[in-house]
């Protein structure tokens, strides 16, 4: 992975819980925002209050509500992102890198968005920069549709599909994932009920398969190869949300502890890590070509860098943010992208 972990726990606040804990939310920005870092890309109106950030490679995936925007940082620039409508009951994205798909759980079914269809704005016709044609109205972004990858019997809102091919699917109002595979389902019992799923590749192995329950503030692995729940873990006070890492690590954010914890698992999950952040943590992202970690804080509109090692990380720096940062990836080129819950903008910082 490039970076040293260490299998020891440091003291964190998972020793002292509060009977009260839990049901994390983002905190929310100050009323007054310091300038932004970097550069501040304007959405179009139909992806404005971006509900998540994804991306596989250079593709970024922007979803707001019942949109999911894909293509490049210079699509994102020019306002020509591919838009593909989704139901707006649809949970959170998941990258599947291996198959080169956004992966979605919706009330029917699990859908795939391919990477390719940020090609189909080149061949889509008129102009959607935003500038006015004939009839006085904004031209229409280029448009594709998801692909149906699962139909299921149940609605599911978190998935993910391994790089072997199996796809897991989970609800936020049921204490079961489903798993497909070759044209079979096995339903393994879970501890509460899904709110996330991450499923991180492995080299040479199957995927790490991650979820965590938020009003409980747990995460838990599934055993990808028996496909059998693992064993499950307290995150700090408040879990917020959980990101891919390198080689089956899992990244968590403590919002209510205003931490973040690294998780990795083989037979069985456990915490290597945890840092302390500065202000309250809401999304987070693995930078794989400096092999650091990011993390947005709400509570003060920053964005900081932090380096893994021995015992607990190291804040390296801080940028400001836009208000409500409440999405975060790091692309391969080492651009951080950050986006805002209730604005229009996306951020576009490279350190």
């Amino acid at each position: 992975m490039g970076v040293v972990l260490t299998a020891c726990t440091p003291p964190s606040v998972q020793e002292k819980l509060p009977a009260a804990m839990g049901n994390a939310t983002p905190v929310s920005s100050p009323a007054v925002v310091d300038e932004p870092a970097g550069e501040v890309i304007s959405l179009p109106e139909q992806l404005s209050k971006v509900t998540e950030l994804d991306h596989i490679g250079e593709i970024v995936a922007v979803r707001a509500g019942a949109v999911v925007g894909v293509g490049t940082v210079d699509q994102l620039r020019a306002g020509r992102l591919v838009t593909v409508p989704v139901d707006a009951a649809c949970g959170g994205i998941s990258a599947a890198p291996a198959s080169n798909e956004f992966v979605l759980g919706c009330p029917d079914g699990v859908y795939g968005i391919p990477t390719s269809v940020a090609n189909t704005a080149d061949d889509a016709a008129g102009d959607a920069t935003g500038e006015e044609g004939d009839g006085g109205e904004t031209a229409e972004l280029p448009t594709a549709n998801p692909v149906l990858l699962q139909a299921t019997d149940q609605p599911v809102t978190a998935a993910v599909k391994t790089t072997s091919g199996m796809i897991f699917a989970g609800s936020s109002d049921r204490e079961d994932v489903d798993v497909y595979q070759d044209g079979e389902k096995t339903t393994i019992r879970v501890e509460d009920p899904t709110d996330a799923m991450i499923a991180v590749p492995v080299s040479g192995g199957e995927d790490s398969v991650y979820r965590i329950n938020r009003r409980t503030t747990i995460i838990q692995n599934i055993n990808v190869a028996n496909k059998s729940a693992g064993a499950v873990l307290r995150v700090g006070l408040g879990v917020g949300t959980i990101t891919p890492g390198a080689e089956g690590m899992a990244l968590a954010t403590d919002t209510i502890g205003k931490q973040f914890g690294v998780y990795l698992t083989h037979d069985v999950i456990r915490l290597h890590q945890t840092t302390p952040t500065t202000g309250a943590p809401w999304a987070i992202a693995w930078d794989d070509k400096r092999q650091q970690v990011w993390v947005a804080t709400t509570d003060d509109n920053k964005i900081r860098r932090y380096q893994l090692g021995s015992g607990q990380g190291e804040e390296l720096e801080a940028y400001n943010s836009i208000e409500n940062t409440q999405s975060l990836v790091a692309l391969p080129n080492g651009m951080i992208l950050a986006a805002s819950a209730t604005g229009t903008d996306v951020q576009a910082i490279t350190p």
